[in-house]
């Protein structure tokens, strides 16, 4: 068998798929990279709220701060 020549026209259409894939993995890239940096900020925000108002904190370990910052969400009224 031989093997089928594309079209101009699908060709056309061919390329205009493969552009509109690119465009939309850039799309969904910038999207994760903007919710990553509003988390990393909201992160950072908490982390230095809990070292302002608890300096203490960095003598903990993270499992002693995970068991802290759970019983105060617990207790919160």
């Amino acid at each position: 068998m031989e093997q089928q020549q594309i079209s101009p026209k699908k060709q056309k259409a061919l390329e205009k798929v493969k552009r509109a894939n690119a465009e939309l993995a850039k799309v969904v890239r910038e999207e994760k990279e903007q919710l990553r940096k509003t988390q990393d900020r909201h992160k950072y925000m908490m982390g230095g709220c809990v070292v302002k108002y608890f300096p203490e904190a960095y003598d903990f370990s993270e499992q002693e701060m995970n068991r802290i910052i759970a019983c105060a969400f617990r207790l919160r009224m």
